[in-house]
């Protein structure tokens, strides 16, 4: 089962760079780096999962779940500058229909800018817990 989970890895990572990179999906190939990132963190989980054993396991899975979680801030946080320096809530709108309401209430009410205060205040506790996931010793509990 390991060398399937590396097979779907390798080749999403590979399609999804390779439509990006020939401008079949976006022209903006800004979402290659945290996309990468996120795949850079899943074979990390992988390798430690599969080939190494004890305490170098768990540092190992613990540091690529960090990477993931720290990513995921990432965006909230670029995401909530975008909300405040563009004055616009336009994404999520076209992923999900009660998400879109909701970004059509904030936004003709004049709330994008806190909402973007919102999402980087999220953003920062997500960096928060994956600077706590990735610095976490053995004898020191996470919190």
């Amino acid at each position: 089962m390991r060398w399937f989970f590396l097979f779907m890895l390798v080749g999403t990572t590979g399609v999804v760079n390779s439509l990006f990179l020939r401008e079949l999906l976006l022209p903006d190939t800004g979402f290659l780096v945290p996309f990468n990132l996120v795949f850079s963190g899943l074979a990390l989980i992988w390798y430690h999962a599969y080939f190494t054993q004890g305490s170098r396991q768990d540092k190992g899975k613990r540091q690529g779940m960090s990477v993931i979680v720290l990513v995921t801030g990432g965006c909230m946080i670029w995401q909530g500058v975008t909300f405040i320096t563009s004055g616009l809530c336009e994404p999520g709108r076209r992923s999900h229909r009660i998400l879109g309401m909701l970004m059509d209430f904030i936004q003709t009410h004049g709330y994008c800018a806190l909402a973007g205060v919102l999402f980087m205040l999220m953003g920062l506790q997500m960096a928060y817990i994956a600077y706590k996931l990735f610095s976490k010793r053995p004898d020191n509990p996470i919190w």
